[in-house]
């Protein structure tokens, strides 16, 4: 099930389903990647909108949790150029230790 919710920055990703009325959303993930013999640990942060890229971004320790999901979702956003800003704090809980933000169209 995909976590876009009403609409979707993504140009055309609805079509015309979208009504002009209505603040456009899009839901970014984030999930935590443990650390490996290779890599540190990372920040994950994806859409479920087709054509999207993930981001991986390395874990800053200076950092909250929350504050290093909020830069990967925000490289998200940036990366896949999406005009949007994320709300203040994040909506809830992904499935695998990662939160789950709103892009509200701006």
């Amino acid at each position: 099930m995909p976590y876009v919710l009403h609409g979707s920055l993504a140009h055309g990703a609805l079509g015309d389903m979208e009504d002009p009325n209505m603040n456009r959303t899009l839901a970014i993930r984030t999930k935590y990647l443990r650390p490996t013999a290779k890599r540190g640990a990372r920040i994950r942060a994806f859409t479920d909108v087709p054509g999207h890229r993930a981001v991986t971004f390395g874990y800053d320790h200076a950092l909250s949790f929350e504050a290093n999901c909020r830069a990967a979702a925000e490289e998200c956003l940036f990366r896949n150029r999406v005009r949007g800003s994320l709300t203040n704090s994040p909506v809830g809980a992904g499935e695998k230790s990662g939160l789950i933000w709103i892009a509200v169209e701006s």
